[in-house]
């Protein structure tokens, strides 16, 4: 079987990768190193929330409390990821 369009697909595939080649869309070291200070404060901040929620009352308060630390554990991720890497 013949497919019509093999060509037309295979052209723009080659035509996106172009694109991202020009332009120099590509994961450095830093944004790497951003990614794992983020997901480590993330971790942490849902942690210590869900820990903080489950001694004061049950479950619902615990997700609450975890989802208000994964916020502030992102936040300081990118923010010390920010400040220490280059």
């Amino acid at each position: 079987m013949i497919y019509p369009l093999a060509p037309r697909i295979d052209r723009v595939a080659r035509y996106e990768v172009r694109n991202v080649l020009e332009a120099n869309i590509l994961v450095t070291t830093s944004d790497m190193l951003k990614k794992v200070f983020v997901f480590i404060f993330t971790t942490i901040g849902g942690s210590v929330g869900w820990a903080a929620g489950a001694s004061i009352e049950g479950t619902m308060t615990a997700f609450m409390l975890s989802m208000v630390g994964t916020g502030i554990g992102m936040y300081a991720g990118f923010k010390l990821a920010d400040r220490y890497t280059p």
